[in-house]
């Protein structure tokens, strides 16, 4: 087979939410992309609702309509204007509110086939898809990729956005600090006649919390709620097994029928919980973005706008450095990205963490302490004022794209 040499200011690994996010976040500026995945074009496009969905944060959202993305999900997803927090489904409440839609929940198909479908149309983008990575070599000058299909990449920049097992991350030697929860995220989606009247719920349980988000109505008008429900790994496979009826009867004793009566409306999914944080999110000529770089706790719904976070940043320093007349790969970039990504991923990471671990303590004592927290944070307009910046992903040193402005 004759290789055919194909170049690009970068080369993407990786054709998930994020890879899609970062070619398109690039080509805004005029930068090219040669992005690869294993997955094939149509499957990624006829994919059903699997009941995965995300909660995209004020300031993610302002990117989508940087990059004029808005017109595409517009309609497609549900505002949550108020998030409750509960230790139980009875305990004492913290909500959060604010003048401005605090998320909006999307279905991640939909978000998939709308990126797609611009990265698909870019003239600054070519894809690979189905492709696979027979050969990888990196060195002063720029990296190049030999594929499966006899093309031959190059460009000045490798960018994983190849999931929590990158093998970019890999092959570049970096190292990871990761442990597993025991724990298993049991994922769905219901449909139930009682309002969820905008409301997301964070309820935490001693044997692992429970999220509800609120979506769209579905053609009967029935009210649809997705969860993520963390669940002992001695007892996902028991959940997934029981009738639809009974898992919506156990469901509703974990929520004090705050949903009422409901079905399941998307198959029940799940998989395994653990973190992972990289000790570096870059290396000679590549770059991390994404669950390549870092795997947080789903407790507050931050993994994919963490991502968003990373891919704005390091556009900005890519476009920045481009027109100083600096290569993509070039190591003052690269640095920069990691100086200004690490700390805001690590301190996520550890929150997140921490949050999972307070909430899991058993015993009276630990419970009246969670109580008087969650008391006093309630009566503390400056305190919940912070912590709804910080959920909204507005609060900090933001991106321009994250804060709704050009580069």
């Amino acid at each position: 087979m004759e290789t055919q040499k194909i170049t690009s200011d970068v080369i993407i690994v990786g054709g998930g939410l994020i890879g899609l996010l970062q070619s398109l976040s690039l080509a805004q500026y005029g930068i090219t992309s040669n992005i690869i995945d294993h997955s094939d074009t149509q499957v990624m496009q006829d994919l059903k609702f699997d009941g995965r969905t995300s909660a995209i944060i004020s300031s993610s959202l302002k990117m989508l309509k940087m990059l004029n993305l808005d017109p595409e999900i517009l309609g497609k997803g549900q505002a949550i204007e108020k998030i409750i927090v509960r230790d139980g489904y009875n305990g004492p409440p913290i909500d959060f509110h604010d003048d401005e839609t605090l998320a909006i929940v999307y279905e991640n198909q939909n978000l998939r086939r709308a990126l797609l479908e611009a990265v698909l149309h870019n003239e600054h983008i070519t894809t690979f898809f189905p492709a696979k990575i027979l050969e990888q070599n990196i060195n002063d000058y720029g990296a190049d990729i030999l594929l499966d299909n006899g093309c031959m990449l190059s460009a000045s920049l490798i960018i994983g956005a190849d999931g929590r097992n990158s093998d970019i991350r890999n092959k570049a030697g970096i190292k990871l600090s990761q442990w597993n929860y025991d724990h298993h995220a049991l994922v769905g989606a219901i449909r139930h006649k009682k309002p969820h009247n905008n409301i997301a719920y964070e309820l935490f349980f001693p044997d692992g919390p429970l999220a509800l988000l609120p979506m769209e109505t579905n053609e009967e008008g029935l009210f649809r709620t997705s969860l993520i429900w963390s669940v002992p790994s001695s007892q996902h496979q028991a959940y997934r097994k029981l009738s639809h009826k009974i898992f919506c009867h156990e469901l509703n004793k974990k929520t004090g029928d705050l949903i009422g009566a409901c079905d399941l409306s998307a198959p029940l999914i799940s998989y395994p919980l653990g973190f992972h944080s990289a000790a570096d999110i870059t290396a000679k000529r590549t770059a991390l973005i994404g669950d390549s770089a870092h795997r947080v706790h789903p407790i507050a719904g931050q993994g994919l706008n963490l991502g968003f976070r990373d891919v704005a940043a390091l556009t900005e320093i890519l476009v920045e450095g481009v027109r100083l007349g600096l290569d993509c790969g070039d190591a003052q970039l690269l640095d920069r990205y990691e100086r200004w990504r690490s700390v805001d991923n690590l301190s996520v990471s550890v929150a997140t963490d921490s949050i999972n671990h307070i909430y899991a303590m058993r015993g009276k004592t630990a419970s009246n302490i969670r109580k008087l927290g969650m008391g006093l944070i309630q009566k503390s307009d400056i305190i919940k004022n912070y912590l709804t910046h910080e959920a909204r992903g507005t609060a900090g040193e933001l991106p321009k794209m994250l804060s709704g402005h050009a580069i």
